[in-house]
């Protein structure tokens, strides 16, 4: 409701629609016999509009082609868009750090898989004296201890 009062208004509004239930949007809805009754009751009229949409796409589906870098999508999205665990999610974390300190740049998967595999081979100690520089994060502690 509040991106069809904000295009109501001519204001463009960006939305992420990962499982699709936005995109509806786009088409004018159809009345039933629910939606007359629920309005009759808030003593409202509703009258089916569609919005002027642009689907973006980060894969080759329907939409303009939206281009990222692996740097613009930083170590945390990157590690949820993997479903990596932890530990993996660390290690990309360490390799981002890694990256940012030595003015490497992360354009696209390629890039994130040679510094991957610099980092397993010949580059661990390199990595691993660079990552001594930083301290370990504290440890968690619950509430009320």
């Amino acid at each position: 409701m509040i991106a069809e009062g904000l295009s109501d208004a001519s204001v463009p509004v960006l939305m992420m629609d990962i499982k699709g239930d936005l995109s509806g949007i786009a088409a004018a809805g159809t009345s039933n016999a629910k939606i007359e009754e629920r309005y009759q009751k808030i003593g409202g009229t509703w009258t089916p509009s569609a919005y002027p949409v642009e689907l973006l796409s980060l894969s080759h589906e329907k939409g303009a082609r939206l281009r990222a870098t692996v740097s613009e999508f930083g170590p945390v999205l990157l590690s949820k868009i993997l479903e990596l665990n932890d530990t993996q999610a660390g290690l990309v974390a360490m390799i981002f750090k890694y990256c940012d300190d030595n003015k490497l740049p992360l354009l696209d998967l390629k890039d994130f898989k040679k510094v991957l595999q610099f980092v397993s081979d010949e580059g661990k100690k390199e990595l691993k004296k660079t990552m001594a520089r930083y301290p370990p994060p504290p440890p968690e502690r619950s509430c009320g201890k």
